[in-house]
């Protein structure tokens, strides 16, 4: 039997590095008049619509009218779900105090939503959030390609067969990778993120082949052969995207990657420097001080815990 490896894409490589996982924890039903304030998020928050229809409250925007199979990511708001654009509203907090996972508010069982959030490495986890808006919104009108994903959500939420918590776990954080790849086909404002560099064909070349194979001496005319363009315009396109240098952008990575082996493997300075493209372990230290402000060795003993089974730097191999 053939094995072929899979080819790098970048945002699994991210998801990878900063061990994303996404847990499908609360269910609200609510009739009549209500209103429940959402605090500050500790980690990305995604609700999908699966009954009636509610308003989504921001502070500084305008409310926005969810329906049934509309999906929400929240990044870094508070938020408010209500039946009317406006009005009191009570603390998530309080409605969630007696049950942690399912509730009911005001009168009847004209809206339901589902809920869950997409957990981050606490250090490193802010590569994905810092890339996000504070909210996203995806119309069910424009996801018809996650609604057999919004239905399996629904069984398995309600079923006591075995794995449901696990299934339902799964298809959420598929939905959110479903709303993160329309919300770049849909962006007319792209932000000078990784994240909307993915939606540009030449871009996305580039840092699928830089992500695939990061130990390499990439120069700039190597990234840009990639993307399929000439240096310059290659250099000024990268700059324009993501804000940063094609190098720059490289030894972030790189200096991630060893972030993330320093904190849950038992490999060595040198080699880790080795797999992330540097010939001596004193040539990535000097880099890696620039980008964290601090040596491998003194990071490792502030951020360090107990590493995987497999004893795996992540995103660079074995």
């Amino acid at each position: 039997m053939i094995v072929q490896n899979q080819p790098t894409d970048v945002l699994s490589d991210v998801f990878e590095t900063i061990r994303a996982e996404a847990r499908c924890s609360i269910s609200l039903t609510a009739g009549g008049t209500w209103g429940v304030a959402f605090p500050m998020p500790s980690h990305i928050k995604v609700n999908v619509v699966r009954k009636g229809r509610c308003w989504l409250r921001v502070e500084g925007e305008a409310p926005v009218d969810l329906t049934v199979g509309d999906c929400v990511v929240v990044a870094g708001s508070p938020f408010i779900l209500s039946s009317e654009p406006d009005g009191p509203t009570v603390s998530a907090r309080d409605v969630f105090a007696s049950d942690g996972m399912a509730a009911m508010v005001g009168k009847g069982e004209d809206f339901s939503i589902l809920g869950g959030s997409v957990e981050v490495d606490p250090v490193d986890g802010a590569l994905l959030t810092g890339a996000l808006p504070p909210v996203m919104t995806i119309k069910g009108t424009d996801a018809s390609s996650i609604a057999w994903l919004l239905e399996e959500l629904d069984r398995e939420w309600n079923s006591a067969a075995p794995g449901a918590r696990l299934m339902s776990n799964d298809l959420l954080r598929l939905i959110f990778v479903r709303v993160l790849r329309l919300y770049l086909m849909s962006s007319d404002e792209p932000s000078k993120t990784w994240l909307s560099a993915l939606a540009d064909p030449h871009m996305a070349r580039a840092l699928q082949a830089l992500h695939g194979d990061p130990a390499r001496r990439w120069t700039v005319a190597d990234l840009a052969h990639e993307a399929g363009q000439s240096r310059s315009a290659f250099a000024a396109r990268f700059k324009s995207l993501l804000g940063e240098a094609p190098l720059e952008y490289l030894t972030g990575w790189r200096m991630r990657l060893a972030a993330a082996s320093l904190r849950t493997t038992r490999a060595s300075i040198p080699e880790i420097a080795q797999r992330v493209g540097y010939m001596t372990d004193s040539a990535m230290s000097a880099a890696f001080r620039r980008v964290h402000g601090m040596s491998p060795a003194r990071y490792r003993n502030a951020f360090g815990r107990s590493p995987t089974a497999a004893d795996q730097a992540p995103g660079i191999g074995a």
